[in-house]
This record gives C-alpha cells, sequence and structure tokens, in this order.
C-alpha cells in the first residue's frame, strides 16, 4: 500500500508552504499537484518543482516508464479527459448507491492507472509518504477508491476574504505563465464548493481527516507540522525546521504543478501573510464575508480570539 497525504481544499489557501516543508522530511516525497500531472506536465512541459521541465525531469522520466512503460501524448489526452470528467458538481451522485457504482465503473481505467502512477512514484523515490497538494475534493475522492493506496487526509482551510484578494492579485505558476485571476464573487463560490464537498465526502474519521487552517499553522508551524507527524505514526521523522518559524528547504522537490513558491529553497520564515488587510477593497470584504458565512462561523473565522487556538480534527 502506498500511503498518500493529499491536501485538501482551495487554492490560495497556502498550502504550497505546508507542502514545501513536509516535502523535506526524511521519508516523503512531494508531487505538488498531482491531478495536473497529463495536462500541466506530460502535454504542457511546465517546469518541474526541480527547476527542470517536465519531459526532461529525470525523476518523472523514470515514474512513468515503471508505471506505463512510458506514455505518450494520447495516453496523456485520455487521462486528462478522465480526471476532467469527475469534478465537483459530479460529487453529489455520489450520495446514491446506484450512481456512485456507475461512476466509479466509468472511471475504473483511470483508478487502475492512477494506483500504478502512485505505486512508481514509491518505488522510484523509496518515500514511506507521497505528499499530493491536488487539493480538489472529487480527486481527494477518488484516492479512496484507487487500488494500492491508502490515502490521508489534510483539509487545509484558509479565510475566504484574503483568499480572495489572492484570486484577484497577478501571480504566476512559473515565469510566463499566468495563474487565473477570479472576481471577489467567483473566488468566495469556490471557496464554499471546496471546503463544502471536502467537509461532505472526505472520510470523517479523525484516524483519516485532519482540518488545519492557516492562521494557525503559521503561528505555530513547527508545533502543527509535529501535530501531523504524530497523527501518522511518524514521530521519529527529522524535521526540517532550525526554530519555531524557521525552515531549511534544502532539496528540490518534484512538484508537477502549483504555484511559484513551490520552487523555493534555503531557509524559509514561515509567518501569516495579513497584507489583505490594508490592500483589499471593504466593499469587497463585505461581499465575501457574506457569501461564505456559514463556513466561516463552522471554521471559527467569525471572532479573532478562536485564532488563538489550533483546529486539528473534523
Amino acid at each position: 500500500m502506498v500511503r498518500v497525504l493529499f491536501i485538501a481544499g482551495g487554492g490560495r489557501s497556502g498550502s504550497t508552504i505546508l507542502h514545501n516543508v513536509l516535502g523535506q522530511i526524511d521519508g516523503f516525497t512531494a508531487v505538488g499537484e498531482l491531478r495536473y500531472i497529463w495536462g500541466r506536465g506530460v502535454l504542457n512541459n511546465q517546469l518541474c518543482g526541480c527547476g527542470q521541465r517536465f519531459a526532461d525531469c529525470p525523476f518523472w522520466t523514470d515514474v512513468l516508464a515503471r508505471a506505463y512503460g512510458g506514455i505518450d501524448a494520447a495516453f496523456a489526452r485520455e487521462m486528462l479527459a478522465f480526471t476532467e470528467s469527475h469534478r465537483i458538481h459530479d460529487l453529489p451522485l455520489a450520495a446514491f448507491a446506484v450512481t456512485r457504482r456507475r461512476q466509479l465503473q466509468r472511471l475504473a481505467v483511470y483508478r487502475e492507472r492512477l494506483g500504478k502512477l502512485y505505486e512508481a512514484i514509491q518505488t522510484v523515490s523509496g518515500c514511506r509518504v507521497v505528499v499530493d497538494s491536488s487539493k480538489n475534493p472529487a480527486y481527494g475522492y477518488l484516492l479512496r477508491e484507487v487500488s494500492g493506496v491508502d490515502p490521508y487526509f489534510v483539509h487545509f482551510v484558509r479565510d475566504s476574504p484574503p483568499v480572495a484578494h489572492s484570486w484577484g492579485k497577478r501571480k504566476d505558476f512559473e515565469p510566463g505563465v499566468p495563474m487565473a485571476r477570479k472576481s471577489p464573487t467567483a473566488s468566495a463560490l469556490q471557496w464554499l464548493a471546496r471546503n463544502a464537498t471536502a467537509e461532505l465526502f472526505l472520510p470523517r474519521h479523525p484516524a483519516r481527516r485532519m482540518r488545519l487552517r492557516y492562521e494557525d499553522v503559521m503561528q505555530h508551524p513547527r508545533r502543527h507540522v509535529e501535530s501531523i507527524m504524530r497523527w501518522l505514526g511518524e514521530d521519529d521523522a527529522g524535521l526540517p525546521f532550525d526554530s519555531e518559524h524557521e525552515a531549511s528547504l534544502l532539496h528540490a522537490n518534484h512538484s508537477v504543478f502549483g504555484n511559484a513558491v513551490r520552487f523555493q529553497r534555503g531557509r524559509v520564515t514561515l509567518r501569516r501573510d495579513d497584507s489583505w488587510r490594508e490592500q483589499m477593497a471593504s466593499r469587497d470584504r463585505r461581499l465575501v464575508e457574506a457569501l461564505t458565512a456559514p463556513l466561516r462561523l463552522r471554521y471559527g473565522y467569525l471572532w479573532h480570539t478562536s485564532l488563538r487556538e489550533p483546529v486539528e480534527n473534523s
């Protein structure tokens, strides 16, 4: 069985920082948003987290050779079509036995091939845990049905106004490849959809799912990474922290996709980014807060004092 630590939640949540730190731990391999390997990696040949083009990265060349004997564009397009055919709006059908069975049957080939991919990642890297930051709950849901994969889920949440502010800023995946931008309304609705489906369709048992807030993790990053290690039974794993807020990112990860933070190296300081408080228009903030109020209440964001205590389990 391949142990997979899947980071679930919305985009612009700060999860790449957590992904980078976890990827430095001995026995862990961080592969970024693996859901996008077929389009962004194989077909578009974008940069791997190691800095090389995907097609030139020896790690991914070896992984794909072991998993499938190598692949061509037709194979990648077929896998991309499978990936895009199961989105968040398809998850409600999983609540009914008949439609759930049909979904899984339709995706049987896809699920079998995904199992081979994760197995090859473990074999090539020699890791105990694969860190997948795909975030999309629909993809995470399917991992529970992939033979040979033993998934654990970190539901990573950030408050909706700073997420909306981040979606409005220009950022790049890599130099010259801009990330999509969203309006406050679109960002708020995606925040609701991602987090609500993570709550409803990912495992609820605390042995399988941990919920963490970006704000708490950035307040005590080392402490929260230690809590993840205890939860996984990896208490003896050495952590890359020099202090509570300083981590050393000494070796490259092979993040197949994600924002430019995945390229960070050297000593980094982990602190909460609160610049949105001065930069975000008050009308946009009020709109986002109103649209996302029910889940903000659930996550303790309606009272600032609640940020003092971590929320680790569902």
